[in-house]
C-alpha cells in the first residue's frame, strides 16, 4: 500500500489500469495480517466480502465511474454494526453480538465503493485515551511499538499510520479520533455534532459521540469526510446542513485568514518539546501569510469538568445491566470509570448538560468571533510508552486523563469541528500534533487550514518504517 500513499493516488493508479481494485484489496488485507503481529491491529479480515466488494468496484471502474473511493481498501474500529457480522466493540460483554442494522458510516462507504478489509481493534467499549485493552489486547504504536496509539480509535490508527490500508473510521466522545491521529502522525477529524451519523454505531455518550475518519493526508480525509457527511433521518441528532464540497478551496491558502492561538498563560504544562513545535506552526502559519491573534481559553477546564460528568452518567446508563450482571467481564479501569456514572446526581448531570450551550455560545463568542480558525495544542506532551501509562484501575489515570484530554473534551462539549495533524517529531522519531478548531459545519475551513501547512512542511509524508512491509 506504501507504493500507492493516498487515496488519490490510488484511484488514479486504478483508473490508468495500473492494479486492480482486487490486487488492491488483496494486498490490503495481506498487509493487515503481516503487520498485525507486531502491531496488534486486527480484530478479524474479512477476505471474502472484501474481495467481492472489489470485483464489484473494478466492474464499476471499468464501465467509467469515476467516485473517487472506487475501490480503496479500508478497515473500521469494531463498533461500526454491519448485519450478521460480530461486533464487541472491543469488550467481552459484548462479544458474540451480531446486529441485524448496518451502521449508517459503513452503508455510505459502501455505497461509495470503498472496499471494507476487516474489523480492527479498539479500547473497550470505547472509553479509553491511550488505547489500553486488558481484554483484547493492546494495539501498538508502528513508530515504535513500545509506545501507545492512542484511544479509543486504537487500531484505526496504528493500521492506517502502518500503510496497510488507506483510511478508517473512527469514534471521537472525547478524544478518540484526534488522540490516535496525534500519536500516529495522521489526519484525524471529529466533524461538527450532527454533521456524520451515528447510526449503528455503538454509543458511549449521545452528547458528545461523534463519527469521523483516520486519512493520512488532508486530501484524504476530505474525500472520505465528503461521503459520510450528510443528514440521516435514522439518526435523529443529525443536522439538516447543505454538505458543501471540501475540495473545492483547499488549496487556496491561508493568505488573509485569521488564526487565534491561546494566550501564554492557557499553554502552561506543555513539554518543552511539544511547545517548540507549537511555536514553530504558529511560524509558519505566519510565514505563509495568516495573521495570528492571541486568545483567552478559560472556557476549557469548565468543560474538561462537565465532559467527565456528562459521559461517566450517559456511559453508566448504556453499561449498568451489564455491570450488574457481569461485572467480573469488564476490564478493571473500564468498570471504574463507569461505575463513577451510577452515583451522578440527576441534578448535577441535567445541570452540566444545560451548561453546554453557554459553553458553545461562550467560546463562539470569545474564541472563534474574529477569527477563522484556532490553533491549539493536540498533547500536552510526548507520545508516552504503554508501560508507564498502564494504570489499569489506580487513581493516577484520572490525571493521566486530564494529560490526554485537556485539549480534546472541549470540542466534544460545544461540538465544534476539530481537526488533529502532525507538526513535528520529537528526538525518538515519534509524531508530535497540533490540532485546529473551527466554527460549526466549517471542516472546509479546517481542511484549507490543514492543507496549505501540509504543503508547506511534508510531515503526512513521512511514513514509520514498518510501512515498508506493506509494500505490495
Amino acid at each position: 500500500m506504501s507504493e500507492l500513499p493516498t487515496i488519490e493516488d490510488a484511484g488514479a493508479a486504478l483508473r490508468r489500469r495500473e492494479v486492480s481494485a482486487v490486487e488492491l484489496a488483496e494486498g490490503a488485507i495481506a498487509a493487515l495480517e503481516r503487520v498485525n503481529p507486531t502491531l496488534h491491529v486486527l480484530v478479524a479480515a474479512e477476505a471474502e466480502r472484501a474481495l467481492d466488494m472489489a470485483h464489484a468496484a473494478q466492474a464499476a471502474l471499468d464501465a467509467g465511474d469515476d467516485r473517487p473511493l472506487l475501490g480503496v481498501p479500508m478497515a473500521h474500529k469494531d463498533m461500526f454494526y454491519r448485519a450478521g457480522r460480530e461486533s464487541a466493540c472491543g469488550s467481552k460483554v459484548l462479544a458474540g453480538h451480531v446486529p441485524q442494522v448496518t451502521s449508517t458510516a459503513l452503508a455510505k462507504l459502501d455505497a461509495a465503493g470503498a472496499v471494507d478489509c476487516g474489523r480492527l481493534h479498539m479500547v473497550e467499549v470505547a472509553l479509553g485515551v491511550t488505547g489500553h485493552n486488558v481484554i483484547t489486547g493492546t494495539p501498538k504504536n508502528p513508530w515504535d511499538p513500545s509506545r501507545i496509539t492512542g484511544g479509543s480509535s486504537s487500531g484505526s490508527g496504528s493500521a492506517v499510520a502502518a500503510g496497510a490500508i488507506f483510511a478508517a473510521l473512527g469514534s471521537d466522545t472525547g478524544g478518540s479520533i484526534r488522540i490516535p491521529a496525534s500519536c500516529c502522525g495522521l489526519i484525524g477529524i471529529k466533524p461538527t455534532y450532527g454533521r456524520v451519523s451515528r447510526f449503528g454505531a455503538m454509543p458511549l455518550s449521545a452528547s458528545f459521540d461523534h463519527i469521523g475518519p483516520l486519512c493520512r493526508t488532508v486530501r484524504d480525509a476530505a474525500l472520505v469526510l465528503q461521503a459520510l457527511a450528510g443528514h440521516d433521518s435514522n439518526d435523529p441528532l443529525s443536522a439538516h446542513r447543505r454538505v458543501p464540497y471540501y475540495l473545492a478551496d483547499i488549496e487556496r491558502g491561508v493568505v488573509g485568514l485569521t488564526l487565534g492561538v491561546p494566550e501564554a498563560s492557557d499553554l502552561e504544562g506543555l513539554s518543552e518539546a511539544v511547545q517548540a513545535a507549537f511555536d514553530q506552526t504558529v511560524q509558519i502559519y505566519q510565514r505563509l501569510g495568516a495573521s495570528i491573534r492571541r486568545i483567552s481559553l478559560h472556557e476549557i477546564a469548565d468543560a474538561n469538568a462537565l465532559a467527565n460528568v456528562v459521559i461517566a452518567t450517559e456511559g453508566a446508563a448504556l453499561h449498568a445491566n451489564a455491570m450488574q450482571e457481569r461485572p467480573e467481564d469488564f476490564g478493571p479501569q473500564t468498570l471504574a470509570r463507569l461505575r463513577t456514572g451510577l452515583y451522578v446526581p440527576a441534578t448535577r448531570y441535567l445541570q452540566a448538560l444545560s451548561l453546554r450551550a453557554l459553553m458553545t455560545e461562550g467560546l463562539l463568542e470569545a474564541g472563534l468571533a474574529e477569527v477563522d480558525g484556532l490553533l491549539l495544542p493536540a498533547l500536552d506532551d510526548l507520545v508516552p510508552t504503554i508501560e508507564e501509562t498502564d494504570v489499569a484501575a489506580n487513581p493516577g489515570f484520572l490525571k493521566l486523563l486530564t494529560r490526554f484530554a485537556r485539549w480534546m473534551r472541549p470540542f466534544n462539549v460545544t461540538g465544534l469541528p476539530a481537526l488533529a495533524m502532525p507538526v513535528g517529531f520529537d528526538q525518538n522519531g515519534m509524531p508530535i500534533a497540533a490540532q485546529l478548531v473551527g466554527r460549526p459545519f466549517d471542516e472546509a475551513g479546517l481542511f484549507r487550514l490543514a492543507r496549505a501547512f501540509e504543503r508547506e512542511t511534508g510531515f503526512t509524508g513521512r511514513r514509520p518504517e514498518i510501512s515498508q512491509s506493506c509494500l505490495h
